[in-house]
């Protein structure tokens, strides 16, 4: 796999995906002077009567993070099989419900697994999530931006700062990226998030008794 170099720092590396909204950010950037706010933290209720916890970062950072996002989605969206449908462009949950009701009418399925990470993005590991990025990304500064959003830090409900060693916060526009390069690009079955449910489904052929 080639890596993608930026010769000139993060700044260069997001140019083609900043847009005039952003102009402010992106001369931040360039003369390193970007600093990442903290991210507000709100509770949703969930069916079994318990709260998810969002992260909802500030609107300067949401527009260098879709800038962040549509490169690195750029990168690793070649690594990915067809029956990978989390989180990637023109593909969604609707469309892996589709694909699994077709093959079980109509494929032979010896039997089927469905499977979810307990609290994904509550505990992912910052380093290593920093070292699979260096993989593909031969960029200090660009690196650098994502551990600024990782180390930013959460202001809760009740005005406290919270500064977590792992995870990243649910709702961010970059949260789910660690979920697409973390899955197997070898079309397991495995599923990641709420949108991102039943990769591998048409690796039917593995299943057949």
């Amino acid at each position: 796999m080639a890596k993608v170099v930026g010769a000139f720092g993060s700044s260069e590396l997001l140019q083609p995906f900043v847009g005039r909204q952003s102009f402010a950010d992106e001369n931040a950037l360039k003369t390193k002077r970007y600093r990442a706010k903290r991210v507000r933290r709100c509770y949703i209720p969930k069916e079994n009567g318990g709260e998810r916890p969002l992260g909802i970062p500030a609107l300067e950072d949401q527009w260098v993070q879709l800038a962040c996002a549509k490169l690195l989605g750029a990168i690793y969206e070649q690594d990915f099989l067809p029956v990978s449908y989390g989180y990637r462009p023109g593909r969604g949950a609707k469309d892996a419900v589709g694909d699994l009701g077709f093959n079980l009418q109509y494929g032979k399925i010896g039997h089927g697994v469905e499977a979810d990470i307990k609290g994904f993005f509550d505990t992912i590991d910052h380093d290593w999530r920093l070292e699979m990025l260096s993989l593909r990304i031969d960029d200090r500064a660009f690196l650098n931006l994502i551990r600024k959003w990782l180390k930013a830090g959460i202001l809760d409900t009740d005005g406290q700062v919270l500064h977590p060693v792992t995870g990243t916060p649910q709702g961010g526009i970059v949260s789910p990226i660690p979920g697409r390069f973390s899955v197997p690009s070898s079309g397991s079955i495995v599923g990641v998030g709420s949108g991102a449910a039943l990769t591998g489904l048409s690796s039917a052929q593995r299943w057949r008794s």
